[in-house]
């Protein structure tokens, strides 16, 4: 099949030699109609472009005498026609002559445009057509056939989920009209405040409301969302996600007496809200995630002493990359449990890609999660890389053995055992490991980067 050059902006359509030649056809018959509009028998040819609205008498338009006869010519359309006919002469002894590009749109009697019409190159029906990929129903198509409609979803590259329902709780508190759901309605807007994530920041300019009128905001320069810690400090009312840190009643009393809050708030409605969002919004389930490993790993660290016993925990909650949560934790263990020789260390930390085969879910937890790189000469516009060389000192030299260096570092056994993780289609080795505790990072499925510490250098 021959293809003609397409030009920009323009739908892509597939010509057959025979549509070409059509065209060739069509466009001398229009070259030639424009020359010469009325022929002696008084019919009256319809030029490309030319579109009725809402015609009730074909006469006025094509003269409609005996014998008449009416040409529609290419890109025409007639729009809330009440009798096709009349569009086209129609009357006794008249023919019609319906040419591709026209349409009819709420003709009654529709005989401009039958099944199988050609329009502009796309065969069409009465029927709508549907997209072959997500099944969306449309008035014209794009390509050829009903499979080839592709505004919707570009030919099956985008794909939207469908629209869930109205969570129940929501749909009773905006329409059952009782006197919670109008305390709803009325304050609906403190009601969604407090249950957002961040707070709007912005600088307000006052100086246009000065004198009469009315209000405007007006804003300039940037505008941006506050986001502060998970944990809010020592003394502070949480607020905004630090809320979602917290759960059951007291959560629910942090949001009821949210700041800037006016009284009147219904602790049931917020509830109501409360659990509806934990059970059907993916943000609220991220969160609750992060509050779920955050008390986790402190209870993990201090009551269930997975690193052995705790005397004190310090640590700081950072935001990297794409504003994820980022915590560094400090931990002073008891006398007995200190880490006082390599050995001790080793039983607590480990460097080493584990066996595939004895031990799959660890292999897997470290490729996903464990591994440093490829950086170096294997990918030198790693974000880690700094003058050419890796500011974490990956890779790290192999070791039999985990020693300490002058400075108090650990530096931990890195065998060669020639097991491999593939990254960007490159090998790792156990140079490029991570230090890590098995279990923290295989119950929590993240980066959990555990080093030994000497004293003299906190």
């Amino acid at each position: 099949m021959d293809l003609a050059p397409r030009k920009r902006g323009r739908p892509k359509l597939f010509l057959t030699k025979e549509m070409v030649e059509e065209r060739k056809m069509l466009k001398r018959f229009r070259n030639n109609s424009r020359r010469n509009s009325h022929v002696e028998d008084g019919s009256t040819t319809r030029c490309p472009g030319s579109s009725n609205v809402g015609s009730a008498d074909g006469q006025r338009i094509f003269g409609g005498f005996e014998g008449a006869s009416a040409t529609r010519c290419p890109g025409s359309s007639n729009v809330g026609s009440t009798d096709g006919q009349r569009f086209f002469g129609g009357f006794e002894g008249g023919s019609n002559m319906d040419c591709p590009g026209s349409s009819d749109i709420g003709s009654d009697e529709g005989q401009s445009i039958s099944k199988g019409s050609t329009l502009c190159g796309d065969t069409i029906s009465n029927e709508q057509q549907k997209c072959g990929d997500a099944q969306a129903e449309g008035a014209s198509g794009r390509g050829n056939g009903p499979e080839g409609y592709s505004i919707c979803c570009g030919k099956g590259k985008v794909q939207l989920p469908l629209l869930r329902d109205t969570p129940p709780e929501l749909l009773e508190l905006s329409t059952s009209g009782g006197r919670i759901s109008r305390n709803f309605l009325t304050k609906i807007r403190v009601y969604n405040n407090i249950f957002a994530f961040c707070s709007y920041g912005r600088k307000v300019d006052d100086s246009v409301n000065k004198g009469k009128g009315p209000y405007v905001f007006q804003v300039s320069g940037e505008t941006y969302h506050n986001f502060s810690s998970l944990v809010p400090l020592d003394g502070c009312t949480p607020k905004f996600a630090q809320i979602y840190m917290y759960v059951g009643q007291e959560a629910i009393d942090h949001r009821v007496n949210f700041v800037g809050s006016p009284d009147g708030l219904d602790p049931a409605i917020v509830k109501t809200l409360q659990d509806m969002l934990n059970r059907d919004n993916t943000l609220v389930g991220i969160f609750k995630q992060a509050q779920e490993r955050f008390y986790g790993v402190d209870q993990d660290f201090t009551k269930n002493s997975v690193l052995g016993r705790v005397l004190a925990v310090v640590y700081t909650i950072e935001f990297q990359k794409c504003g994820l949560p980022h915590a560094h934790i400090v931990l002073w263990f008891a006398g007995g449990e200190k880490l006082l020789t390599p050995e001790h260390i080793d039983e607590l930390i480990c460097a080493e890609i584990p066996d595939e085969v004895t031990d799959p879910i660890g292999y897997k937890a470290v490729s996903q999660f464990m591994m440093h790189g490829p950086c170096g000469a294997a990918n030198p516009k790693c974000p880690c890389m700094s003058k050419g060389r890796c500011t974490k000192y990956f890779p790290k030299p192999f070791r039999d053995e985990t020693t300490m260096d002058n400075d108090g570092y650990a530096l931990y056994r890195r065998r060669d055992t020639k097991r491999t993780v593939e990254c960007n289609k490159i090998l790792l080795d156990n140079r490029h490991v991570v230090p890590y505790h098995r279990g923290l990072f295989v119950k929590y499925q993240a980066h959990v980067n555990v080093e030994w510490c000497n004293r003299s250098l906190l």
